[in-house]
């Protein structure tokens, strides 16, 4: 199962998670699934990687934004970027 999900905190108002699954369902893909990541600190996210091995990408939302940066490979990080909506997870690194 393709695993794709939002870290943030709170993220009790987000209605992400239902709009992917259902978009994936709508469009008959059967093998991926979103889930929402509350994450209390951005120091969690490794762990978060470690826990679930086949998650492929994440949105960020608040207040992660700026932290994750820190998260993400050098090369992945365009000049002048001062915040990330959207990583890729590949082989445990984000891009």
């Amino acid at each position: 199962m393709r695993l794709f999900g939002l870290i943030g905190q709170p993220l009790t108002h987000s209605f992400s998670a239902n709009y992917f699954n259902q978009k994936f369902a709508k469009e008959g893909i059967v093998d991926c699934q979103y889930q929402l990541f509350p994450l209390s600190s951005i120091n969690e996210l490794p762990a978060l990687l470690e826990k679930y091995p086949n998650l492929e990408g994440l949105n960020v939302t608040s207040p992660f934004k700026q932290q994750v940066l820190s998260y993400l490979s050098n090369h992945s990080i365009p000049p002048g970027l001062d915040a990330c909506n959207c990583i890729r997870i590949s082989n445990g690194k984000c891009e």
